[in-house]
């Protein structure tokens, strides 16, 4: 136990000899309390997130408390989360401290930068023609208007009201700026690496086609680990020039068969302009029976354009087709082998075996 105590000491230390903070920039909150806001690094080049250390006031009509918080974002200003001290818990009118439900409910209502609370100024949160009485202070306040009940901590409007705007006002419009200036390709991994998927479209904004093409694995690893929404991201964002490389248009083309029904069609937009090659066509002629009417007639539009590409497997993958139990699908086959058998006359053969097969008496 000794041992493993000394272990866990010299862990912690060495964990935060590698940790430090450095003022990021300040703001003037509510235009005289300045708020200092820090960059917290894990290590001398990799930022984790921003802090700040707030102490304020927060009073009406002569009601007052301190506001001892510390705030925390992600390097895009997100709201992350916020701590208080042991000794200096949230409290309500009166000051009756915060319930398990009061906290529960500022969570959300801090995480949710489209909250009603940006649109109204302060006095318009309170009923001025009613009367709340503190029992503990000679105080007087207006009760929380209702419309905007679900947006407050009851008995805590103003709190509230300060709370959200220190955590969705000023300090979050200036954060991404603030990340801007530090960007570089250490940043970039870092954002390509992690797995917060508002780091992964940031990354996508701001890969050059250069960069795309050297980080193309990882931006694979996105597609296939993160959000639906960031793979279709990433896919339009893939470089017209990427596009035409064989091995990058591979890997693009195998998302194709298991992907979903609108990743498949943002796929073949992404493919429709440029040259395929024949690995390419062999995995688009690989799910014909499962696409869709309008996706086939997409695809065995791409396999004539490209025609000089067709490998035998794809060529077999689409004289299968002329057996689909779908006659709309059988004729669309039909259609594109009796145009491919001008340039494969093998598929000669083909043609007539199925119009034989499917002669009127």
């Amino acid at each position: 136990m000794k041992y493993l105590f000394l272990l866990t000491a010299l862990v912690l230390s060495l964990w935060y000899e590698n940790t430090s903070e450095e003022k990021a920039f300040e703001i003037y909150y509510q235009d005289s309390i300045k708020v200092e806001v820090q960059l917290h690094y894990q290590t001398e080049q990799r930022p984790e997130y921003y802090v700040a250390h707030v102490t304020t006031p927060v009073c009406k009509e002569g009601l007052c408390h301190i506001l001892v918080v510390d705030l925390y974002w992600d390097l895009l200003g997100n709201f992350m989360r916020y701590e208080l001290p042991p000794q200096r818990p949230l409290t309500k009118f009166d000051h009756e401290e915060f319930s398990e439900a009061d906290y529960a409910k500022l969570d959300k209502i801090l995480a949710d930068e489209y909250s009603l609370l940006g649109d109204h100024a302060l006095g318009d949160l309170v009923d001025e023609s009613t009367e709340l009485v503190s029992e503990e202070v000679d105080a007087v306040t207006g009760a929380t208007m209702k419309s905007v009940e679900n947006t407050v901590v009851s008995g805590a409007v103003y709190t509230t009201y300060a709370l959200w705007h220190l955590v969705n006002g000023e300090i979050a419009q200036r954060i991404p700026q603030h990340t801007q200036s530090l960007w570089n390709e250490e940043l970039l991994q870092q954002f390509l690496k992690s797995d917060q998927y508002p780091y992964h479209y940031y990354a996508l904004d701001h890969l050059s086609d250069e960069q795309f093409a050297y980080y193309l694995p990882q931006v694979m690893r996105l597609m296939e680990e993160s959000s639906v929404f960031v793979s279709r991201y990433a896919i339009q964002k893939f470089p017209e020039a990427l596009g035409q490389d064989s091995v990058a248009q591979l890997v693009l083309t195998e998302q194709f068969p298991e992907a979903d029904f609108t990743t498949q069609n943002l796929i073949l937009e992404k493919l429709a302009p440029v040259p395929l090659h024949t690995s390419s066509l062999e995995v688009l002629s690989q799910p014909l029976e499962q696409l869709s009417e309008q996706q086939l007639k997409t695809v065995l539009d791409l396999l004539q354009k490209n025609a000089q590409n067709l490998s035998e497997e794809s060529l077999l993958h689409l004289t299968d087709l002329l057996g689909h139990t779908n006659p709309a699908y059988a004729r669309l086959a039909y259609q594109t082998v009796q145009s491919l058998s001008q340039q494969y006359h093998h598929l000669t053969n083909t043609l007539h075996n199925y119009e034989t097969a499917n002669a009127k008496p």
